[in-house]
C-alpha cells in the first residue's frame, strides 16, 4: 500500500493499522521527497479502521502536517470510522491551525464519503452544509 499517491487535486493519504511511528516516519520521509512547495493543493486523508493516534505518534503526525502546510495544503478531508479517533484528528487540526480548512467525514455511516471528500477539496462544496 502506499502512504502518498498524487491526485489531480493534490494527495492521497491512506493510513491503516499499526498505526505506529515507523508507518508515520515513512509517510514524513515521502512527504519530503515527494511534495514540492506550491500553490495551495487539497489531500484527502482516509484513516478508515485507525481506532486512536497513540501518544507517541502525535508528535510525528504534526511534523508531517507541518510538512504539507509549508508545501501549500489548503482544503483537507478526513475520512475516519472510528469516534475517538475523529476526535483525536479534531484536536490535532486546531493545535496545528487547520481546523477551518479540515471536514471529518465518517465512513461508518455515510456510504458516499468518498463524493463529499472530492467535492469539498475540488470545489470547496462543504458537506455539513448539503
Amino acid at each position: 500500500m502506499r502512504l502518498l499517491e498524487a491526485t489531480t487535486y493534490g494527495y492521497r493519504i491512506t493510513l491503516r493499522p499499526p498505526f505506529d511511528p515507523p508507518m508515520l516516519r515513512a509517510l514524513h520521509d515521502e512527504i519530503a521527497k515527494r511534495v514540492p512547495r506550491r500553490e495551495a493543493f487539497a489531500v484527502l486523508v482516509d484513516l478508515r479502521s485507525v481506532s486512536a493516534f497513540p501518544i507517541e505518534t502525535q508528535e510525528i503526525l504534526k511534523q508531517c502536517i507541518d510538512l504539507l502546510k509549508t508545501a501549500g495544503m489548503g482544503r483537507q478531508a478526513i475520512v475516519l470510522d472510528d469516534a475517538i479517533a475523529k476526535l483525536q484528528a479534531q484536536r490535532l487540526s486546531k493545535e496545528m491551525g487547520i481546523l477551518d480548512l479540515c471536514r471529518f467525514l465518517d465512513a461508518s455511516s455515510d456510504a458516499e464519503w468518498e463524493t463529499a471528500a472530492l467535492d469539498w477539496l475540488t470545489g470547496g462544496v462543504d458537506p455539513y452544509y448539503l
